[in-house]
């Protein structure tokens, strides 16, 4: 049975040090590093520096805790849970972590960071014990070696851009879309998020230059009530197998608040906007054409994307109750893309819905 070294955390003259991984030690480790009043974070792995040393910590309207930080002691804790989804890259999910909390002082305020280290990465997030008002940002960054190389999508808030290959340091100073894919000599590193539920701002990343990518987030200010705990900053860490089969992110990860998860169907989808976008989301025959290919393939949805409302009087017009009822006798699902902006109000949705769910019955 292979045997994980785990990193021992020394705290001297104000100075947090984890050294780097012994031999022999399994997955990337962190090293938390605390010196002049501020925290960086760097990951290893196989001896090897992936992240360099990298700037943690978070300001508030009440309190910048991003400077002035003290070392307060640290604790450490062994995670072990099982847990069991009903899709994805596999359905038995095990988890096992170290979860290290370093806690730090500024003032009457205080900032925890806690940080998990698993075979497959790295993840780390903040918790406020004490109610510092409003989150304004964050001073979290991740520093990749210059020539390392880069696979990027340039941000969109509707998330459709493609994702490019740059060199990290030469890269274009722009904002980029989680998550960001990184190789470091051989080591591959995908930085994303996790646990991020509406009630914090979701990030991006801002490459400020040398390989540099600061965390934005999404709104000026983060209402708080209370204590935080913020979404988790997640680095997957390893080779590529690594990278496409960790289950990091669904890990960290809370447990679904849906009860009733019965009517939840998972499946394949016949999705059409390649073959002609909005045009052929308009046309009802070669919609018809996609339930049979989905029908004859055991596939149980296809997909209308946008523009199938584009008529304003699409409620009384709209092929969509004639294709359920095509595709329900061919014991194939439908699916309608809807823009966001139409249904972002209980105003907008009870005007909305009640037409979807009464094509949904046959009307």
């Amino acid at each position: 049975m292979a045997v994980r070294v785990l990193a021992v955390v020394a705290l001297v003259a104000g100075l947090v040090v984890v050294p780097p991984a012994q031999a022999g030690s399994r997955g990337p480790q962190a090293v938390v590093s605390a010196s002049g009043g501020t925290v960086t974070l760097a990951v290893t792995h196989g001896g090897r520096t992936v992240l360099r040393p990298s700037p943690v910590g978070i300001t508030t309207e009440r309190a910048d805790l991003s400077s002035g930080l003290t070392p307060a002691g640290r604790s450490k804790r062994a995670i072990f849970e099982r847990y069991r989804t009903t899709s994805g890259k596999k359905l038995d999910r095990t988890v096992r972590a170290t979860e290290t909390t370093y806690r730090f002082t500024s003032g009457a305020n205080r900032l925890n960071l806690v940080v998990r280290e698993s075979a497959d990465g790295v993840a780390y997030r903040y918790e406020l014990p004490q109610d510092t008002g409003a989150v304004t940002g964050e001073a979290s960054a991740f520093v990749l070696p210059a020539d390392s190389a880069a696979w990027l999508a340039k941000f969109r808030r509707d998330y459709e851009n493609p994702f490019l290959r740059y060199t990290t340091g030469t890269a274009e100073q722009a904002e980029y879309m989680h998550p960001a894919l990184f190789e470091v000599g051989g080591t591959f590193a995908l930085i994303t998020e996790s646990d991020v539920d509406g009630r914090y701002s979701g990030g991006r990343l801002v490459h400020t230059g040398g390989g540099r990518f600061q965390l934005k987030l999404w709104d000026e200010k983060v209402a708080v009530s209370g204590a935080l705990k913020t979404p988790w900053r997640t680095m997957i860490v390893g080779s590529l197998a690594t990278v496409t089969e960790s289950t990091l992110v669904d890990d960290l990860a809370p447990k679904s608040r849906v009860r009733d998860t019965s009517w939840i169907k998972p499946g394949p989808a016949v999705w059409t906007w390649l073959a002609g976008g909005r045009s052929v989301q308009q046309d009802l025959t070669r919609q018809k054409e996609f339930v049979d290919y989905a029908a004859a393939r055991g596939w149980p949805y296809v997909v209308v994307d946008a523009g199938w409302y584009d008529d304003p009087n699409w409620r009384r017009t709209s092929f969509i109750p004639e294709l359920v009822r095509y595709a329900e006798a061919r014991r194939v699902g439908i699916h309608t893309w809807v823009r966001f902006s139409s249904v972002d109000t209980a105003e907008k949705r009870a005007d909305y819905l009640p037409w979807l769910q009464k094509w949904a019955c046959g009307g």
